[in-house]
């Protein structure tokens, strides 16, 4: 029971992108400033060196959109998916509506990084 408690706590901590669109995308929004501000703050990225965390790829180009997108995309395929997954079946299928906010999220951040691809131009990322 304490692992399924881990479980859940997790995916509390990690669901803002289980929301609707508009609500994942503010909140990823929301979440990757705070990452660029760590990287661009001087003292923690001179602390993190002594200490010898390494760089985490997740933060690199998240101000460039095609950046974000990518940062996202990978995100919701390498944690979030198969940690709702998990608790899903635990639940017995009962977070359905979550998971299918989740691939909605996911297919329109591909549908944006393919259309930015596509066009190989830069345009502002919508919040909605």
């Amino acid at each position: 029971m304490l692992e399924a408690s881990k479980i859940f706590t997790h995916c509390a901590d990690l669901s803002g992108s289980c929301k609707e669109y508009a609500v994942a995308s503010r909140w990823s929004h929301f979440v990757n400033r705070e990452f660029i501000e760590q990287v661009a703050s001087p003292e923690q990225y001179n602390e993190e060196k002594q200490l010898g965390i390494p760089e985490s790829p997740h933060f690199k180009n998240l101000t460039d959109p095609q950046g974000f997108l990518t940062s996202e995309i990978g995100f919701i395929d390498v944690i979030l998916a198969p940690l709702f997954e998990a608790a899903n079946e635990f639940m017995k299928r009962d977070l359905c509506d979550i998971m299918e906010y989740l691939k909605e999220t996911r297919e329109t951040y591909q549908s944006r990084l393919d259309e930015l691809k596509l066009n190989s131009g830069k345009p502002k990322i919508a919040n909605n």
